[in-house]
């Protein structure tokens, strides 16, 4: 209805317009003084037709004004014009709407902070030009610093731990020891980037792990310690009592007995005592080479190495053992694939995982190995899967620890091994299995 009327009005005006035009036309032939006054009607029903013309274009132009200086505190009032009232009542809602936005903004942003602020681990952003743009309480906490303009401050601090934080790529961890007021601090770091309106944003946490690496430690000095008593102790308890056995029977109380005095059963005794002394011994000698081996493992030599080609180098050293006992290996088509890695030693994690999963399947229906390749754009995983017997939870929480082991002849250093190797790729082993079902191993890259 409002509209109806702007329009009507606006044809009015243009008819009195028209009018006046006209009457100047016909007043110029009887005298010039009617068409002075004819032509200042006709001028200033002109501005004032203009000026009702430019009005809303006036209120568009200063609303929107109001938005781009985000100053949303103007009202519109209404003025008894229908056309206008509508209009303005329309600019009043949309800021209405954009004063409870800016209000849920500046909510979530002070929800947001506060709980940056709360959270305990320590936050640090910046730009590509170092300028930091956040960094929370545990942060200033942790480095003792109530504030940094850029991240070049840190150098001061630690050379190491700022080199660190530049190169760290985004989704890419670290452990860098940091000394931080007078304490000796383990810090795991962790990067993500992002970019917001067109600029670079980088995030790094820090977080203190000190106490659940030291926790980590002894509980693992612990489980090494307890296999090694066993295990020693296996081979050190019969060694000493057949000793003193073997002793008993050729000393006398002030003087070593005579052989030739010693009857063939007692002889056979020494005999026999003698020999297990010498293989308890050859078993220690051979345990204390082993964990020589797991503490002197060497530095890898990266080459690229095509997947396909370490599956079938695998393929070929079990091909006859696997076929003896009846157990069908697959191997997945990774020709595409391929990973930095010493060759030698990945190889030697994957005999490792293959030789277990034989000894596994012993018995099953259909035993079947499988070998597995996938690879998305951060990571590459190798996956050996078998149908075996699967683990219980007790095995796989000791499955990694250092001479563990379920098997009779089995040395128990074997996942330790491949666990280091890993490690030294900068890689991890996992292992996943259901009792009765199977097992997977997974070697991430």
């Amino acid at each position: 209805m409002g509209y109806k009327h702007y329009r009507l009005k606006v044809v009015l005006r243009l008819l009195l317009l028209f009018l006046l035009l006209s009457s100047c036309i016909v007043l110029y032939r009887y005298h010039w003084s009617w068409v002075i006054v004819s032509g200042s009607l006709l001028l200033g029903f002109t501005i004032e037709f203009v000026y009702y013309i430019e009005r809303s274009d006036r209120e568009l132009a200063n609303f929107l004004l109001n938005i781009h200086y985000n100053d949303f505190s103007n009202t519109y009032t209404q003025t008894g014009n229908p056309a206008r009232d509508t209009l303005r009542k329309a600019y009043n809602q949309i800021m209405a709407t954009f004063q409870r936005l800016r209000s849920e903004r500046e909510s979530d942003n002070q929800y947001l902070n506060t709980v940056v602020e709360h959270i305990g681990v320590a936050l640090l952003s910046f730009g590509e030009d170092h300028q930091v743009q956040l960094m929370n309480k545990a942060f200033k906490t942790l480095f003792n610093k109530p504030y940094i303009h850029r991240i070049d401050a840190l150098q001061k601090l630690d050379q190491n731990l700022y080199d660190k934080i530049v190169s760290l790529e985004a989704g890419e961890k670290a452990l860098q020891k940091v000394a931080l007021n007078g304490q000796l601090r383990n810090l795991s770091i962790q990067a993500t980037e992002f970019s917001l309106q067109g600029k670079y944003h980088k995030l790094v946490s820090f977080q203190d792990i000190k106490n659940e690496l030291e926790e980590q430690e002894v509980e693992s000095w612990q489980k090494l310690i307890r296999v090694l008593t066993h295990e020693i102790m296996n081979s050190v308890a019969p060694i000493s009592s057949l000793a003193s056995l073997v002793n008993q029977m050729i000393a006398e109380e002030d003087a070593r007995r005579d052989f030739t005095t010693l009857d063939e059963e007692e002889q056979e005794d020494i005999y026999l005592s003698l020999q297990t002394i010498e293989k308890r011994s050859k078993g220690l000698i051979n345990f204390v080479k082993a964990y020589r081996s797991l503490t002197q493992v060497g530095l890898p030599s990266f080459t690229t190495v095509p997947i396909e080609e370490l599956f079938q180098r695998v393929a070929s050293l079990f091909k006859a053992d696997l076929n003896k006992k009846n157990i069908t290996l697959e191997i997945d088509e990774a020709s595409a694939i391929s990973i930095k890695a010493d060759l030698e030693l990945i190889e030697q994690i994957l005999i490792n995982l293959i030789t277990n999963a034989t000894h596994a399947l012993e018995g099953r229906d259909n035993p079947t190995i499988q070998l597995l390749a996938k690879q998305n754009e951060a990571r590459t995983t190798l996956q050996v899967i078998d149908n075996g017997k699967g683990m219980d939870e007790e095995v796989l929480q000791n499955i990694f620890i250092p001479f563990y082991t379920t098997k009779k002849q089995g040395s128990g250093i074997g996942l330790s091994l491949s666990r280091q190797i890993m490690r030294l790729h900068k890689g991890s082993i996992s292992v996943h299995s259901v009792k009765g079902e199977g097992t997977v191993f997974s070697l991430l890259f």
